[in-house]
């Protein structure tokens, strides 16, 4: 599968998901521009291993949940790599496993902000943009990061919850609404990864690493991050031509009823 000509910008991408996700990208040809909240040095590393794949790298810093900030530094992108076909939606922060009645309403309102209004500020700030490229190329696309949550109710993950659902909804009325511009729209819903927001996840069950739950996951192991940098690829990938408005879960069929 080749991305050879495409540029990419994924949020959340100096770390986990979305590092794996901005290499396999790379791997696949495609140029790519990582937006970053804080880490820089995490980013600029980033930046470095798609520049070692001998590909384009630009790294933008911005807070998802500040508009103004978003659209700025999603110009800074367009302008850093020349266009913008392909933009996954990564960026997002976890829950902190408190139930409703004990949580702190701004912990909450933060939540929603970054993994909901982010991730349809970015599209709305772009659209216009991705339409063009897509008449230019043929294609242009939009990929939103889910999770297995919405597929079985835990307490502690409301606000979480919530905002992967509306991601979900996001995604399939944009699927709608941008089919006959071709862009076109999915999303992925990874289970537990091996990530650091993973581990994170452990540590508020108790637990040191998920390696002490691999025994209760399909084919003993987590999620790994290079898995749902692949599928990426492909729901970019002209193999992938006829598939939008589809939510795609990687858990090894953990969620399967």
């Amino acid at each position: 599968m080749s991305l050879e000509g495409r540029c990419a910008l994924v949020t959340g991408g100096s770390r986990g998901l979305g590092r794996a996700i901005s290499l396999a990208l790379a791997r696949a040809g495609a140029d790519v521009a990582i937006m970053y909240q804080s880490r820089q040095p995490e980013a600029q590393e980033t930046v470095a291993q798609v520049k070692a794949l001998g590909r384009r790298g630009f790294a933008v810093q911005a807070d998802v949940a500040d508009y103004d900030r978003l659209r700025a530094a999603a110009e800074e992108a367009v302008s850093a790599l020349g266009h913008v076909d392909i933009l996954v939606n990564n960026a997002g922060v976890p829950t902190d496993g408190k139930p409703v009645a004990n949580a702190d309403v701004q912990v909450l309102r933060r939540i929603i902000e970054v993994n909901m209004f982010g991730p349809l500020s970015l599209p709305h700030a772009l659209l216009t943009h991705l339409r063009g490229q897509a008449q230019r190329q043929g294609r242009a696309d939009i990929i939103f990061l889910s999770t297995t949550r919405n597929l079985y109710i835990t307490p502690g993950y409301a606000a979480y919850t919530m905002s992967k659902i509306g991601v979900e909804a996001l995604m399939k009325v944009l699927a709608k609404e941008e089919r006959p511009y071709g862009v076109r729209v999915n999303a992925i819903g990874p289970g537990l990864a091996e990530t650091d927001m993973g581990q994170a996840s452990m540590a508020r069950q108790g637990r040191k690493d998920i390696k002490e739950i691999a025994h209760t996951l399909p084919f003993g192991r987590a999620v790994q991050p290079e898995e749902i940098g692949n599928l990426c690829v492909f729901l970019c990938s002209k193999e992938a031509e006829y598939i939008t408005g589809q939510v795609i879960y990687v858990d090894g069929g953990f969620t399967l009823k």
